[in-house]
């Protein structure tokens, strides 16, 4: 394949607020959600939202062992301490979560589906526990979309340890593997404690991360797909994680030639009209005739609102790729 080049152009879009979040009162309508208005670039086609498809529940599993060891912590059969749970052992537990904290039993199988890092396939089936169009299914489908880069990248992810708390969960994950991390970036892991979940129709619908509402800095995309050089492109979704600097985009993409796709060179365009390189890229960069990437691109100092800008080449450089992808 030959040298990628990058070739950027820019759109400006204006940043949206964020109201007040409800503490756990289960009103589905109360409170925003990441907005994600189609818009296309002037060499970009439009396709239909992706339509989503729910996938049969789970049988419950036996009961849990109502053992106060059991209740703290959720752990598979066998498993050493500051092992992650397996879904056998959240399948196990449903009765006991929904007892432990008078939540929907949707909320147990939600966190488990997030705690699958390393098999994004589980991850998605967990969307069912998660109420459309709400921020809860934004944030499941950004973290799976996330899991599904590493993976096409070759480098998947290891699943995430997760523990009961009085007010509901802690994730940890791997910071030097996810490339974001606390205040401390020397720290080998970052918890998040997931609270105040609300439901509708007893699918989860929101919940505080860390005391405050993710759904301000959480967008949905796929709405609209761009076109250029034979390579097309979609955002999936993008989220700057509660406490963090770093804005998190992933990409549906795909080729109808065989392509040298940018993604280290990946830009993003600021509602400012700064630009920020990616800090780390995840993907397939070259992709055959037929082929598809998810993508993960990790801007520093970055929010929602901006574009942006993925260049590449077709085989021999045939024909250039110029993506400008909005984020909004």
């Amino acid at each position: 394949m030959v040298p990628i080049r990058l070739l950027a152009a820019a759109a400006l879009l204006a940043m949206t607020g964020c109201g007040p979040f409800p503490a756990g009162d289960g009103d589905p309508d109360a409170g925003p959600r990441g907005a994600s208005p189609a818009a296309t670039s002037p060499d970009s086609g439009r396709a239909p939202a992706p339509r989503r498809v729910r996938e049969p529940a789970a049988e419950p599993g036996p009961a849990p062992d109502p053992s106060p060891a059991a209740e703290n912590r959720t752990r598979g059969a066998g498993s050493a301490p500051g092992s992650p749970p397996s879904a056998g052992a959240w399948a196990g537990a449903r009765a006991g979560a929904r007892a432990w904290a008078g939540q929907p039993p949707a909320a147990d199988a939600y966190v488990a589906a997030l705690a699958g890092s390393s098999d994004p396939d589980r991850m998605r089936g967990g969307l069912e526990e998660a109420a459309e169009d709400s921020p809860a299914y934004t944030y499941l489908l950004h973290h799976t979309a996330v899991a599904r880069a590493w993976a096409d990248g070759g480098r998947g992810l290891t699943d995430p340890q997760v523990d009961r708390t009085d007010t509901g969960y802690r994730v940890c994950r791997d910071v030097a593997q996810e490339g974001y991390g606390g205040g401390d970036r020397d720290a080998d892991r970052r918890c998040v404690e997931l609270t105040d979940f609300a439901f509708d129709d007893g699918r989860v619908a929101r919940f505080r991360v860390d005391g405050a509402d993710p759904s301000c800095a959480l967008v949905e995309g796929g709405r609209a797909r761009v076109r250029s050089g034979g390579v097309e492109a979609s955002v999936v979704s993008a989220y700057r994680p509660v406490g963090q600097t770093v804005l998190v985009v992933t990409l549906d993409i795909a080729a109808a030639a065989g392509a040298d796709v940018g993604l280290p060179g990946a830009v993003y365009r600021t509602s400012d009209g700064e630009y920020r390189r990616a800090d780390r890229a995840v993907g397939r960069y070259e992709l055959d005739a037929g082929d598809s990437t998810s993508a993960a691109l990790y801007f520093p100092d970055s929010h929602p609102g901006g574009t942006v800008l993925v260049g590449g080449c077709l085989e021999e450089c045939s024909a250039v790729v110029k993506l400008a992808l909005p984020v909004s």
